[in-house]
């Protein structure tokens, strides 16, 4: 009798240790398995992220431009902005920018004025919005594509949203290309 209760001893000591030594190395498996995704996961997030970033300074540099058109011209016309916004055939080279648009600076006396000039040029319900009295005022007045969604923000008032606002004076202070 004590040698089968030898062997039976044995034998559940042999089936403890395979027991042990299969969790162990199906948790080093798992392990191994989930820092393989991880790592994985890491260098995706990084390549999406270093993606984002090239795109996106690829987009400052297009501000970049739309500011050297202004800068090299004394009065850039709504024709010219056109022009030079469809050569950079935006939708072909770089998806993802739905419009580019530039607004001006209108104290709160000249508000009026503004208004007249901009509805002298062919658009008669063009007014500031969203309504309201400021000191300043920074509306939409060349936007390409000038049709479809992208009408909604002609005549916007781009100061009255407090990080537009943060963000146009950010750039202006730093003079460099900040996207909000």
């Amino acid at each position: 009798m004590s040698g089968q209760h030898t062997s039976y001893a044995l034998a559940g000591a042999v089936l403890c240790a395979s027991l042990l030594v299969s969790f162990g190395l199906w948790k080093s498996a798992q392990q191994n398995v989930e820092q393989e995704l991880q790592t994985e996961f890491d260098y995706n997030v990084d390549e999406l992220v270093t993606h984002i970033e090239q795109r996106m300074s690829a987009y400052g540099e297009i501000l970049y431009g739309v500011r050297a058109l202004f800068d090299g011209s004394e009065n850039v016309t709504r024709d010219e902005f056109h022009a030079y916004i469809t050569s950079l055939r935006l939708d072909e080279h770089y998806p993802g920018i739905q419009g580019l648009s530039h607004a001006v600076l209108v104290p709160h006396a000249l508000k009026e004025q503004h208004i007249a000039e901009i509805r002298a040029q062919g658009f008669p319900d063009y007014t500031i919005h969203p309504a309201g009295e400021r000191e300043l005022y920074t509306p939409v007045v060349y936007l390409e594509p000038f049709a479809g969604r992208t009408l909604k923000v002609f005549g916007y008032d781009t100061f009255h949203e407090t990080v537009r606002r943060y963000t146009m004076l950010a750039s202006r202070d730093r003079d460099e290309a900040i996207m909000s």
